[in-house]
Order: C-alpha cells, then sequence, then structure tokens
C-alpha cells in the first residue's frame, strides 16, 4: 500500500479531495481542537469561514451555536462519532466525525462531514418503508399457523412427486398443486420452499377463498395513504411486496374471482402491477405455488376461470392422491400423529389393533387432515391408554359399514358389468345423500363432515339433480 504523508499534500490537492466526495458542510479539526478547514458552511449562518478557521471548536458549543460537536467526541475516542446537531436553533443535521490517524496509530485530524438532507430523507423513507413491510408481514403470518412440515410415506406415487419436486424446486416455475380438500398440498409446497433458492426468504401461504372479493386487489397488491375512505394512514403493502423474493402459496385459487384474475396474470407475465390507488409501477420478484381442489380446465371450458391464466400456472402440474389411494401410508401417519400428541401431552397411549384395522378399511373423505383430527380426537376423549373406536361412538365402524353397504347396494348383480366412473358416481351420491340425512338436511354441517366446501356440495347436489332430471325425461 502506498504511503503518503499529510504536509506533502497541498492545500489545491486536499480541496479537490474534500470538494468531490463530500457535499455538505465539512470541517477539519486538528487533535487540539481547532479548526483548521471548513467549506460550505450555510449560507444563512451569521458566522463567516474566518471565525471558524483558526479556533477551536469549543467555542462554538460554549456559545451554543452547535448543540454537540461529534469532532470532539472523536478526538477523545479515537473513533467514528456520528451525532445530530442543531446549528443556531435550526433543526437536527446529521453529522460524521471520521478520525485521521498516522503510521504510528496518533490521532493527526478529524474530518467532520454532513450528509445531505435530501439523502438522510431519503434513508428514513427506506428504514420507515422496511419496518412497515416487516411489521405488516408479522402481522399476517402469526394469523397463521406455523404447521409442522412432515412428508412421512412408504407410497410410490408420493416418492415419485417428491423426486419431481426436488428436480424442479431450485427454479422459478411456475407449479399447480392439485387433489382433494385435505391431501397435504401446504405441506408440499412448504417442501419446495424448503428445497428452492429461495428456502431464506419468506414463505406466504393465502387462502384466497378466505379474502372477500372486494378486498382482494387491496390485499394481493397494497394501497397507498388516502385511497379510500377508512383506509391505513400510512398505506398498506400488499401479499406481492411481502412476498417479494419469496414464495407465495395461493390455496384454492380456483376460488379467484374474474375480474381478479387479468390482474394476478400481469403480475405472473411481468412481475408488475399497482397499488389500489396508486400512479406508480411497482415490480415484484416471487414465485407462485398454485393450489386447488377443483377441475380448472372444466372451469375454463365453462367461462369461469381464465383459459390464458389457467395456462400460466399450469406449467408444472402436479396432482397429490388421495389417502384411501396410498394405504400404506394411513398407519404410519396415524402412528405419527400418534406420537405428536404424546410428545406433547407426555403421554404414552397407543392405537388397539382394531382401531388401526377400521383405519385402513375406513375411505377419508377428508384425507390427512381428517385422519389428524380423528386421531386428536381419540386422543384426547379416551380416558385408557389404549385408544379404540368406542371413545368416538364407533364412528369410524359406522362409516366403513355404510360405505360397504353402499358399495354393495351400487355394485348391483355381480354378473352386471358397469363403467368404473358409473360406479365412482354412484357411490359419491348414495354416501353424500347418507351425510346429509345423518345431518338433517344441513348442507354446511355435512360440507363440514364430508371435508369439502359448502359451494362445492351445493354443486354436487346440482348435478345429482340434473342426472335425475335427464333420466326420467329419457
Amino acid at each position: 500500500m502506498s504511503q503518503l504523508m499529510w504536509d506533502q499534500i497541498d492545500e489545491n490537492m486536499l480541496y479537490k479531495i474534500i470538494s468531490q466526495n463530500f457535499s455538505g458542510i465539512i470541517t477539519v479539526t486538528n487533535r487540539d481542537g481547532i479548526v483548521v478547514y471548513a467549506q460550505n458552511l450555510p449560507p444563512d449562518t451569521r458566522h463567516p469561514l474566518s471565525e471558524w478557521v483558526g479556533h477551536p471548536m469549543e467555542k462554538w458549543l460554549q456559545n451554543q451555536f452547535l448543540s454537540g460537536s461529534p469532532s470532539l467526541r472523536a478526538i477523545k475516542s479515537q473513533k467514528c462519532e456520528m451525532e445530530f446537531i442543531g446549528a443556531d436553533g435550526k433543526h437536527p443535521i446529521m453529522t460524521m466525525a471520521q478520525p485521521i490517524l498516522n503510521d504510528s496509530g496518533e490521532l493527526e485530524y478529524v474530518v467532520a462531514y454532513s450528509l445531505p438532507e435530501k439523502l438522510v430523507h431519503a434513508f428514513s423513507q427506506a428504514i420507515c418503508a422496511e419496518r412497515n413491510r416487516a411489521t405488516q408481514l408479522v402481522n399476517y403470518l402469526s394469523t397463521y399457523q406455523d404447521k409442522k412440515m412432515f412428508l412421512l410415506t412408504e407410497d410410490k406415487q408420493i416418492k415419485n412427486i417428491l423426486a419431481i419436486l426436488d428436480r424442479v424446486a431450485g427454479t422459478d416455475s411456475t407449479i399447480m398443486l392439485t387433489g382433494e380438500t385435505g391431501v397435504g398440498k401446504e405441506v408440499f409446497s412448504r417442501y419446495i420452499h424448503s428445497k428452492s433458492d429461495r428456502v431464506k426468504e419468506v414463505f406466504i401461504p393465502v387462502n384466497c377463498s378466505a379474502i372477500p372479493s372486494e378486498l382482494m386487489e387491496s390485499e394481493f397488491f397494497g394501497y397507498d395513504r388516502g385511497a379510500f375512505t377508512g383506509a391505513n394512514k400510512e398505506g398498506k403493502l400488499g401479499l406481492f411486496e411481502l412476498a417479494s423474493n419469496g414464495i407465495l402459496f395461493l390455496d384454492e385459487i380456483g376460488e379467484l374471482p374474474l375480474a381478479m384474475q387479468p390482474k394476478l396474470l400481469r403480475v405472473l407475465e411481468s412481475g408488475e402491477y399497482r397499488k389500489v390507488g396508486g400512479n406508480k409501477t411497482c415490480k415484484t420478484n416471487v414465485r407462485i405455488i398454485g393450489a386447488t381442489n377443483r377441475d380448472l380446465y372444466q372451469m375454463v371450458k365453462e367461462h369461469t376461470f381464465r383459459e390464458d391464466l389457467y395456462y400460466r400456472l399450469n406449467v408444472i402440474p402436479i396432482r397429490i392422491p388421495p389417502l384411501r389411494e396410498r394405504r400404506g401410508d394411513i398407519i404410519p401417519m396415524a402412528k405419527f400423529f400418534l406420537s405428536e400428541l404424546n410428545q406433547k401431552y407426555s403421554g404414552s397411549k397407543i392405537f388397539l389393533p382394531e382401531t388401526l384395522d377400521n383405519f385402513l378399511a375406513y375411505q377419508w373423505p377428508g384425507n390427512i387432515r381428517e385422519l389428524s383430527n380423528v386421531v386428536e380426537k381419540l386422543y384426547i376423549t379416551s380416558t385408557s391408554d389404549v385408544l379404540s373406536l368406542d371413545g368416538y361412538l364407533n364412528h369410524l365402524s359406522v362409516e366403513v359399514s355404510s360405505s360397504q353397504n353402499i358399495a354393495g347396494d351400487s355394485l348391483g348383480n355381480q354378473g352386471e358389468t358397469q363403467p368404473l366412473k358409473d360406479i365412482m358416481r354412484s357411490l359419491e351420491e348414495r354416501y353424500i345423500q347418507r351425510v346429509l340425512k345423518s345431518c338433517n338436511g344441513k348442507v354446511a354441517l355435512a360440507a363440514d363432515k364430508l371435508q369439502i366446501t359448502k359451494a362445492g356440495l351445493y354443486k354436487k347436489l346440482d348435478s345429482y339433480k340434473k342426472k335425475e332430471e335427464e333420466t326420467g325425461n329419457s
């Protein structure tokens, strides 16, 4: 490293070095606290340069012209000091004081400079914006329980899916997870996040069906201050801003209103959006993982979902099979949930073998979510350390028996062969009608028991009615 003594720098060179690197107020003080250089003093100051150079900095503290002096503090500490200084009763100016040491480590000078007010204001705005983002992000995520991610499986289908996800996780391609309610689509999306390059960035889950249509745009894109009556005076950050550089998981994406779909498409294609009430185009770098239990392609045919958005979302489609298609996972999952509960409540409960047999025979229309809920209910309500279905009012036994009876009724004569889709539709209809009857015709209660949405149940009932009318007319 080249060395240059201070006494070898002439005044013109010193002026160039300082003036070209600092645009604010500048003072240079020697080790005795005497000002040896001053520049860019405010034009309205009542003290000219001649009253600064050659005079001690302490003078300006004594006459209360300055509210503080980081230069004097830096002389004592021999470290960089920062202070907001008020000059002549004016608002404080952010001032830095940097000590200059010689080769022996002894103090020679202290260079003090103020940061331009516009720059400080820009820093302040950026810090406030980031603090606001962090606050809103914490508030948003606090409404979601941090679900423990597990992918316990012995099933070949699931292992193949995980192998595909391992390959695509490192890309930015949009992934669409499909499957019935309760199959664990969010768990798979968190797995993608854990294997992606964005693992250190935020993962935000969003249930699209839970956002009122009139608030959807402001939730996704945020709004500027004063955008509408009752708006937060500081404005609001949208989900695309909160999730920037991370992953946004859009669950129940089939519930997006048609009016919102082209706006989402624009973000997916360009990474650009505008806040509600704003004129500025904002950029986001977010990866989208979509999920739905609906048939989006059928919705495209029915003109309830945009075709261009469908293809933009469906870059990498992944179907998560229901639990009844991977029965080898039922017992390990049930034991996993039981182990978690034993650990949580310091228990040592086990399953009765007959209970596990019933688990295997049951169809699990609510999939993994239902299995988890059943195990928890058995655990909490059982007075014994051996869990049997007696503590669950033989719910599963009845359902298994009902399923077998329904199947027997639907299959008809053994010599009669019907298309598989007709058999499955008949089984589904009979089962739904039984559950609806047990709920005294209350659709909301039946939908809850079936672990499907109320709208989905109404849709199925309408299709049964139309089929019956077509059959009657033929």
